[in-house]
Formats: C-alpha cells, structure tokens, sequence
C-alpha cells in the first residue's frame, strides 16, 4: 500500500520532469519559430545581428538529443531562476525565459507547500488535536469566556496532551 505523502511527492517530481522536458522542447523550437535557427541571421538595420540561443551556444550542426539536452538545461536553470551557460539571445527568447522563471516560480512554491502539508500532516494525533485546540479556542470565543478562563483552559489542554504522550 502506498502512502499519501508518497505518491503527492512522486506527483510532484512528475510535475517537474514534464514541466522541465515541456520548457526545453519549445526551447528547442523557439528558433525554428521565431526564424532565427542557425544560419538564419535577423538584422535589425545597423545593430548587430541577433542569433538564436542554440547558435550563441555553438550548438550549430549537433545532433537533436545534443541540442535537446542543452535546451534542457536551458529549462532548468530557467525554472531555477537563473541562467547558466546557455541564454536566451533575442527578445523572444528572453520573453519565453521570462515566462518560464514565473511558472517555474509558482512551481516551486507550490511544490514548497506541498511538502510542508505532508510534513504537518505526518502525525495524526497532532492533527487532531491541533483541530479540536482551534475549536476549543474558537467556542471561547464565541461564548464570550473571561480571559484568566482562557488561559486555564488552553493550559490544561496542553498538559492533557502531555500527559497522554508521555504514556
């Protein structure tokens, strides 16, 4: 039988490996689109001309799974917040980054989240009484009880919960 906090980790490193093999598939293409593959140069009247990120990296003329992988670690020093030896070269490039750094972002602190709930939630018993430690607190306040009463009541919960761990 497989745990709950096992399969959301094992789901999270999918979420990863498909988000990270989708970013540096259309990494991959971006060139092809945007018309900057190798060879094909964009010149913007007296600028420099602009290349395309798998030319920048000399990746010109390499196998498919050559520039695959570099496109994957394109991704994931994207997702990373950050770049690596491998970057984006023209503005399309950089929007495509730039919008890959925000997901890859939001995919961190969802994956963060979710590893903290696992974490909380690791112990049943705690879970417990944390819920009915809110209810308690909750009923009190809605029925108004004096705060010295508060106090004992809280006090007195923390220690049963002490006591019956300590058995």
């Amino acid at each position: 039988l497989i745990q709950h906090a096992t399969l959301k980790v094992g789901g999270l490193l999918v979420l990863f490996v498909l988000y990270i093999h989708w970013i540096g598939c259309f990494m991959h293409m971006l060139p092809d689109f945007e018309g900057t593959a190798c060879g094909q140069v964009i010149s913007a009247g007296t600028e420099a001309p602009t290349v395309c990120w798998v030319e920048a990296a000399g990746l010109c003329g390499a196998s498919t799974p050559e520039v695959y992988l570099a496109s994957v670690e394109l991704a994931l020093c994207t997702m990373g917040i950050g770049f690596g030896w491998i970057y984006p070269q023209t503005p399309v490039e950089r929007l495509f980054c730039f919008l890959s750094m925000m997901v890859g972002g939001c995919l961190h602190a969802f994956a963060i989240g979710s590893f903290c709930q696992v974490l909380s939630q690791r112990d049943p018993a705690t879970v417990e009484y944390n819920a009915k430690h809110d209810l308690l607190l909750r009923y009190m306040d809605e029925h108004s009880f004096p705060s010295r009463l508060k106090n004992r009541v809280k006090e007195y919960y923390s220690y049963t919960r002490d006591v019956v761990r300590d058995r």
